[in-house]
């Protein structure tokens, strides 16, 4: 992501900090009544680009290099599809009862993976696509290397798309295995991609992975991040 989208999203992150007091509301704000809300600094401007219905429950985004953006909804949040809780500890480490499978063999959630672009170029993202829906407790994607990558714990799944017609060529391909899913609030969150250095997804904050790859269980990387 370009140093300017970078500064800009985290501005607008930290405006957020800025909401005015509000007397007792009767009802829920629009998206412009919550950006009319707002006070920020006098060098900082907000601007409203994408909001609901187009987006629900935004966990991860990205820019392509037409400028488009990529947005990880975590709809599913924060119960896994498929799976029975069996237990958690006082931080809510959960264990569950089985591992789930890769798509396109998974239990279907609610998570997506969606596309939005400004076809006037002023900023505000008009065109809205579905890349893929129908995943469980995803968490980043990123594009290249002719597809998209996708972060969906305990899986590093690759779609291939070939063409760039924002639609799979086929099922995904499974390249990692072995992400924590026991804290849905500390599962890798960030796949950053290199031609040179691969692709190397972060967490948000310290668990322990083993990780492999699929069919020869080969570990690769015990992760103690």
């Amino acid at each position: 992501m370009l140093p300017t989208l970078r500064s800009s999203l985290l501005l607008i992150a930290l405006a957020t900090y800025f909401i005015r007091a509000q007397e007792p509301q009767t009802h829920a704000f629009s998206p412009t009544e919550s950006l009319a809300a707002l006070t920020t600094p006098s060098d900082l401007k907000v601007d409203l680009v994408l909001s609901e219905p187009e987006i629900v429950q935004p966990v991860f985004l990205n820019f392509d290099e037409r400028g488009r953006m990529w947005v990880v909804e975590y709809r599913q949040y924060p119960a896994p599809a498929g799976l029975k809780l069996l237990s958690h500890d006082t931080v809510y480490r959960a264990v569950y009862d089985k591992v789930p499978a890769p798509p396109p063999n998974h239990v279907p959630g609610r998570d997506r993976i969606s596309i939005h672009e400004s076809t006037k170029g002023d900023g505000v993202y008009d065109k809205h696509t579905v890349f893929v829906d129908g995943l469980n407790i995803v968490t980043a994607v990123e594009r290249g290397r002719g597809g998209v990558w996708v972060l969906n714990p305990p899986y590093l799944l690759f779609y291939p798309d070939r063409n760039n017609d924002d639609i799979p060529d086929g099922p995904p391909e499974v390249h990692l295995e072995g992400f924590g899913l026991r804290t849905r609030t500390r599962l890798s969150t960030v796949c950053a991609g290199g031609l040179t250095a691969g692709f190397m997804p972060r967490k948000a904050a310290p668990s322990a992975d083993t990780l492999s790859v699929p069919e020869t269980k080969r570990r690769c990387k015990r992760w103690d991040n």
